[in-house]
């Protein structure tokens, strides 16, 4: 690393231990996912060289890629202790950039990856046993093991709910139930089907209206039947 005024003039060419920096630049133009960093103990006005930062899982086009944000506060190690030679291995919370919510649960139940724009995925590990996926607008997915169910949701309250009963779909007020027991069910304030050619088949066959019904051809009607009632 090259500082004006080197901080090897401070703390030596080796550093026992772990030192606090903070990230001022995470725009890598090797696209390595590194950072450059200030030291707060040292000098917080000059940068680092670009410095590796540890993940979860690295490979050769694979991994997990959290790249720390400018402003961050990051824990540093030093390779065999060498100045020279540091690398991220962990990001911090503080006083000034908290922890989001959730981290207060007595039971500890939660565990959650929320991003900078505000999209969460959480797991929660308590009563509710589920796992929820929400953008920032609000759209959902939640796989609840408590209720077992599958629930895909947008931030209008359009919702799909796959349970053992059935599914269920639903858009303000026209809704789809399809029954496990093989009945479905179909409201809304007017249903319409179209194509080219239909065909429906059924052992009994009710079609009724409270107030009027109209039937229709441009063509040929023709209605058979062992025994034919009109009123």
């Amino acid at each position: 690393m090259t500082y004006p005024g080197d901080p090897l003039d401070i703390v030596g060419e080796e550093v026992n231990g772990v030192m606090l920096g903070i990230v001022a630049d995470n725009k890598d133009p090797e696209g390595l996912g590194r950072v450059k960093v200030t030291f707060p103990m040292l000098d917080d006005k000059n940068k680092s060289d670009w410095i590796r930062v540890t993940t979860l899982m690295a490979g050769g086009d694979r991994g997990v890629l959290f790249i720390p944000e400018v402003g961050d506060e990051v824990l540093i190690a030093f390779h065999l202790g060498v100045f020279r030679q540091p690398y991220v291995i962990g990001m911090l919370w503080n006083k000034d950039k908290k922890p989001p919510e959730g981290a207060k649960d007595e039971k500890n139940n939660i565990r959650k990856i929320h991003s900078r724009a505000g999209h969460e995925i959480v797991f929660d590990d308590g009563e509710k046993g589920e796992i929820a996926i929400t953008t920032a607008k609000g759209n959902k997915i939640v796989l609840s093991d408590q209720s077992g169910t599958i629930t895909v949701e947008n931030g209008d309250g359009k919702k799909i709910t796959i349970a053992k009963e059935g599914i269920t779909v639903t858009s303000g007020q026209s809704s789809l139930d399809m029954k496990s027991s093989g009945q479905i069910e179909m409201k809304g304030q007017t249903i319409k089907i179209s194509a080219q050619q239909m065909e429906i088949k059924a052992t009994s066959l009710d079609v009724k209206a409270d107030a009027q019904w109209n039937g229709e051809s441009s063509g040929m009607l023709t209605l058979k039947g062992s025994m034919v009632k009109i009123n």
